[in-house]
């Protein structure tokens, strides 16, 4: 087990509330660390930096500058990011104060541009990626439906497909896993069925996962 505590993400009168001010990130992190009962987390994670600006922004706040001093301090034994732009996923790498990324990583996005790039250079960095989204919100298991599935899905395009009923959890966890730089993956699931589906994998048959005709199938 792994606990990953959010760095600008609390509540506010019970209900989720957003900050980039360190010192209310700090506050948020030990209320969890509390509720928990830990005196650390595995991962302190910089909350919902979707692009550029709030890459800027959380720099410029000091927001990083917290995240590697709950390290430094013991209180987390890593530094993690999430985001939904490429861009940040390179400059994330590159400052060397990272150590693990989520962004997603899903068929829809096979034809992203710089996907795979930026994620090589998460793994030339040492960085971890912790694939977000790997069945696209679900859309990639609605079968023979002709499905739109949205920016914040894929990671930056938005994508129009018909989805074969041979596209299943399994061939879409191990398209994820097969992709550079990705570690392991983190799945939603929306029934019973679908959670046996993704329990399934690790006695999956090479046949049970192999996606290579789906790529062309799908895009």
């Amino acid at each position: 087990m792994r606990i990953a505590v959010h760095l600008g993400s609390g509540h506010l009168n019970g209900k989720y509330k957003r900050t980039r001010k360190p010192n209310e990130c700090e506050k948020c992190f030990d209320d969890a660390l509390s509720v928990l009962g830990s005196d650390y987390a595995d991962i302190a994670n910089i909350h919902y930096v979707t692009d550029l600006n709030v890459w800027g922004e959380v720099r410029k706040r000091g927001v990083i500058d917290l995240a590697v001093q709950l390290k430094e301090s013991g209180r987390s034994r890593t530094v993690g990011i999430s985001t939904h732009d490429t861009s940040v996923v390179k400059l994330a790498a590159e400052t060397g104060v990272i150590d693990v990324e989520m962004f997603q990583v899903n068929m829809a996005n096979h034809r992203l541009q710089g996907r795979d790039e930026v994620l090589k250079v998460c793994a030339d960095c040492g960085v971890g990626v912790v694939a977000m989204k790997p069945l696209a919100g679900g859309k990639l298991l609605q079968h023979e439906k002709n499905v739109k599935i949205a920016r914040y899905q894929t990671g930056g395009v938005m994508v129009e497909a018909k989805i074969p009923t041979s596209l299943t959890p399994i061939k879409c966890l191990s398209y994820v896993l097969s992709r550079p730089g990705v570690c392991t993956t983190v799945v939603g699931v929306s029934s019973v069925d679908e959670l046996h589906s993704i329990l399934a994998y690790p006695n999956a048959s090479e046949e049970e996962k192999d996606y290579s005709q789906l790529l062309e199938e799908l895009f």
